[in-house]
């Protein structure tokens, strides 16, 4: 009767959704809802340019002079690196320009924005709902102020050394990080960098969206695009799990009877889930596991 009872306990603790989970404890309220604005509403929003990466500066920013401006311009026309990076762009006007795709809405424009600093009018594309390399600057304002000298914790075992090409440092899920700075990043799809330190003073950063507006649609499965990065609150806290499973998952390490958020901690999201008759199959690069409602993980296997 015991044994009856515990698998029907363990069955309503998975049948928790996941976003509950990973959304902290009850009554916390990071920041609030991040909402998109829809690229009609966007008339008015200031956008700043974000930086490009050294092997793109040559080939400048895929915007365009209204008034063409060749001293200003790369051969194939577009922005020259060195003067539109970080340039604040209020826009003036928005125009769909057709529909890209099919299911998700994929709708393109032209957006106009009017340089806050010379008046200078440039055009870009929003494809997909999408305008490349630059962040909403109330966005990134928003941020600084949020996580401004803050702990966070990471949900990724390893995340990029900052100012180290190509390198990664070694963190613990459960390990503080304390923000030192919070900065414009490379990329609109996670626009903005918090750049953190261990207790070691390694430094590192988290790239992160702090809300839907700009985002390719479908990108983001919360309308809080950072908690599916990192955690604002000692994940031992929200978990209380024991240490030995702690040690599992700081050491990447899945075992029989995980459930999917402790998974999904030590070995990231998955490629792709499938669900047949109660069951879930994650599917990773080389390896794919199986969760049953009651059981938790009972099944890893090699690809």
């Amino acid at each position: 009767m015991l044994a009856k009872k515990w698998l029907v306990c363990l069955a309503l603790i998975l049948a928790v959704p996941l976003a509950a989970l990973a959304a902290g404890p009850a009554g916390s309220d990071p920041g609030g809802d991040a909402a998109a604005t829809p690229v009609e509403e966007w008339v008015g929003r200031v956008f700043t340019v974000l930086p490009l990466e050294e092997s793109k500066k040559a080939a400048g920013y895929a915007f365009a002079f209204q008034v063409p401006q060749p001293e200003l311009q790369t051969a194939d026309g577009n922005i020259r690196a060195e003067w539109l990076e970080g340039k604040r762009l209020q826009v003036t006007a928005v125009k769909k320009l057709s529909v890209s795709g099919q299911g998700l809405p994929a709708d393109d424009y032209e957006v106009v924005c009017r340089l806050a600093d010379d008046g200078a009018v440039v055009t870009a594309k929003a494809l997909g709902g999408q305008m490349a390399q630059v962040v909403l600057a109330d966005d990134l304002a928003a941020a600084q102020k949020h996580f401004a000298a803050r702990m966070v914790y990471s949900k990724r075992l390893a995340i990029p050394a900052y100012q180290e090409s190509l390198a990664t440092i070694r963190v613990k899920i459960s390990e503080p990080l304390t923000v030192e700075d919070v900065i414009a990043g490379i990329s609109a799809d996670e626009p903005i960098w918090l750049v953190v330190s261990t207790a070691d003073n390694r430094r590192g950063y988290i790239a992160i969206a702090y809300s839907l507006t700009n985002a390719q649609p479908g990108i983001w499965p919360t309308a809080r695009p950072w908690e599916t990065l990192l955690f604002e609150d000692d994940p031992r806290a929200i978990y209380s799990w024991d240490d030995q499973t702690w040690e599992a998952i700081n050491d990447g390490v899945t075992r029989p009877g995980m459930i999917p958020d402790q998974v999904r901690l030590a070995w990231g999201e998955p490629r792709n889930i499938a669900r047949t008759e109660g069951e879930e199959t994650w599917y990773y690069p080389d390896k794919l596991v199986k969760f049953h409602p009651a059981a938790g993980l009972y099944l890893i296997q090699s690809r």
